[in-house]
């Protein structure tokens, strides 16, 4: 099981991902997030922090935060996909 700095992490990962690939630098992300530049660098160094906050940056590069299954048999089944 992942545990939720792990995720926080990852997701923030991804959305600075995304940031750069569209062009926006850390500055900007953080600024059109309405979060100082500061909170940013804290939350990439401690690995976590809140999810709404992480939640805004990621819309600003066009992304939301979802919840997936944990179990692949069940995302199958929701899908359909299981025959």
């Amino acid at each position: 099981m992942v545990n939720e700095e792990t995720e926080f992490s990852t997701s923030l990962n991804q959305v600075l991902a995304a940031a750069k690939s569209a062009g926006i630098d850390q500055r900007e992300l953080a600024q059109r997030a309405g979060i100082r530049p500061e909170t940013l660098s804290r939350l990439k160094r401690k690995g976590r922090g809140d999810f709404d906050t992480l939640d805004r940056m990621a819309r600003v590069v066009g992304k939301r935060l979802t919840l997936v299954a944990d179990n692949d048999l069940t995302a199958r089944i929701e899908r359909g996909d299981l025959l």
